[in-house]
């Protein structure tokens, strides 16, 4: 009779978190780097995509529910103060828990708001979709950028930092020509937009979950989260581009 399989042991030594795999030396399945490369680049301008799609489909929300035009900035308000937020947060995060859970959480948030603003019946809950997409693409944001340059080819580091640079600009872009051609020319604009980013964010996800860890764990997970007063630099450019998109549309 043999012993029956054990699953992943967390081994803490000295302060520090290592993950072995004790059955049979058989470790959690993953991708090759460069194939995680690619993913990880997909997921980080599909969560982009995601959070530039809102852009063009709020003022349509306002003139056919009619809500007053302070609700409209206030739509896109809270999602820049709940990206810097969660940017200041948990933007060191991924360093002490590792790449994969932080991406896997931001991507599950990002598909709860893909969700509430499919079903969403009032202007309330597009705004509390907002807030949860924020808070989503920050936390996304470090941890997807670092995988980006981790999971990039050793003699291509550089297509890694410049992937991880033009991707907020590029995402947000596609993003809202993506919702404003579909507002323009679809007859259920919101329904397609939305059921195409779920999708989209499943299958990000899934592949997540099989994207090689970069990381090994740290203790300092919780002090982590004490806010810092200045934004990491591989997340100021999404900042900025969120930014500018809430302030031209407020």
């Amino acid at each position: 009779m043999t012993e029956p399989s054990s699953a992943i042991v967390t081994d803490v030594i000295n302060g520090s978190m290592t993950e072995a795999t004790v059955s049979r030396g058989r470790r959690w399945p993953s991708v090759p780097s460069g194939v995680g490369f690619a993913g990880v680049s997909a997921a980080m301008v599909a969560i982009l995509v995601a959070a530039g799609a809102p852009t063009p489909l709020l003022p349509i929300y306002e003139h056919e529910w009619g809500f007053p035009a302070w609700m409209l900035t206030l739509a896109f308000g809270v999602y820049a103060i709940a990206l810097l937020v969660s940017i200041l947060v948990i933007g060191s995060l991924s360093d002490h828990i590792g790449r994969r859970p932080l991406m896997i959480f931001a991507l599950g948030l990002e598909l709860v708001s893909m969700l509430v603003f499919l079903f969403a019946p009032s202007v309330g809950w597009l705004i509390v979709a907002r807030i949860v997409q924020g808070i989503a693409t920050g936390a996304a944001s470090s941890s997807l950028s670092a995988a980006v340059v981790e999971l990039a080819p050793a003699n291509r580091k550089k297509l890694g930092a410049l992937m991880s640079g033009l991707a907020p600009l590029a995402g947000l872009a596609i993003g809202a020509l993506f919702a404003g051609l579909l507002a323009q020319y679809a007859t259920d604009p919101y329904a397609v937009v939305w059921l195409v980013l779920v999708l989209v964010t499943v299958a990000g996800t899934v592949f997540v979950l099989f994207v090689p860890e970069t990381v090994t764990r740290k203790p300092g997970a919780v002090a982590s989260l004490t806010p810092r007063v200045s934004l990491p630099a591989q997340v100021r450019g999404l900042f900025a581009a969120s930014l500018a998109g809430s302030s031209a549309r407020s």
